[in-house]
């Protein structure tokens, strides 16, 4: 392949470039830009000719990337982030800057960390408008982020991170078992936690919780009788009940403080949740700025846990 000649590609084609690449359809990639069909088309040519290859083959009823679009997909999306940057000014006041920040997560940080986020930023920032956007599944994560839909996402760390996102390792937890000692003792066996009635929340999606990726790992099975979306319900469904649920022990100093808890009785790794954003806000000093915010009430959150 001959030397490609970056300076011949505009900062258009690469966002079309990687639109098409994300969304792995000129339609989707079209309707994601606001352009047509055919203006889409015509741009992936255009880097054809420059690339001197194939950026994208036909596969069955759609397209697939090839090995080549692969290779420079995150040199592209480097450049595109270095340049959105650009057009922040380096000495950001949060004071002058009106837009309310938006953080997604699901509902067993929402708990635990709501407090503490409107805390952290009020002090800087006072009555900032604050919107806490449920984001359901980790499944639903890159599509949240990649449409703007919210500045940052604070998730349990995923396997593997599409190549659009960063993330950092904002807080450790563990999981363990809560139960209402008004109706039942707590779990001292394997054979005790897989014949109880479990409750766990579920988000949707295909991606598996923590719980359930430890629980496959030691091929321990348990039987669900309630699924809930979020803890305060969870709270609601286990008391004056004899089910059980497993769950970050952080949630014990937030809505399910009034239940008791106990060890599962089985080997559990802590697990670490992240804080999430889109690669365009890497070197993007308002979001360098609330990734500050955000770690800052952490370590706010962890000291008084401690105390």
């Amino acid at each position: 392949m001959n030397k490609i000649d970056i300076s011949n590609i505009s900062g258009q084609s690469m966002r079309v470039f990687l639109a098409v690449y994300d969304e792995i359809s000129v339609s989707k990639a079209a309707l994601r830009l606001g352009q047509s069909q055919s203006s889409v088309s015509h741009t992936l040519e255009k880097l054809r000719g420059i690339m001197g290859a194939e950026l994208f083959q036909k596969s069955g009823r759609g397209i697939v990337p090839t090995a080549l679009a692969t290779r420079v997909a995150p040199v592209l999306r480097q450049i595109v982030a270095d340049l959105e940057s650009l057009g922040e000014s380096d000495d950001y006041d949060p004071a002058e800057d009106k837009s309310p920040v938006i953080i997604a997560l699901n509902g067993s940080a929402m708990a635990v960390m709501s407090s503490r986020l409107r805390e952290t930023l009020w002090e800087t920032v006072p009555f900032r408008e604050i919107c806490l956007r449920e984001l359901g599944s980790r499944d639903n994560l890159e599509d949240c982020l990649q449409r703007q839909e919210a500045d940052l996402a604070i998730v349990p760390r995923l396997n593997t991170y599409p190549q659009t996102l960063q993330h950092s390792a904002l807080y450790k937890d563990r999981s363990v078992i809560y139960y209402d000692p008004s109706q039942r003792g707590p779990v001292t066996t394997i054979e005790d936690y897989g014949s109880a009635r479990h409750a766990v929340l579920d988000f949707g999606g295909r991606t598996k919780s923590n719980v359930e990726q430890q629980l496959a790992q030691w091929a321990i099975n348990r039987e669900v009788c309630l699924r809930v979306q979020n803890v305060w319900l969870m709270a609601e469904a286990l008391t004056g009940s004899d089910m059980i649920t497993t769950l970050p022990e952080t949630l014990s100093r937030g809505p399910l403080s009034h239940l008791e808890t106990c060890e599962p009785p089985f080997v559990k790794a802590p697990f670490t949740f992240d804080l999430t954003w889109h690669i365009r806000q890497e070197n993007s000093a308002r979001n360098l700025w609330l990734r500050r915010m955000v770690q800052r009430s952490v370590e706010g959150l962890l000291a008084a846990a401690s105390k």
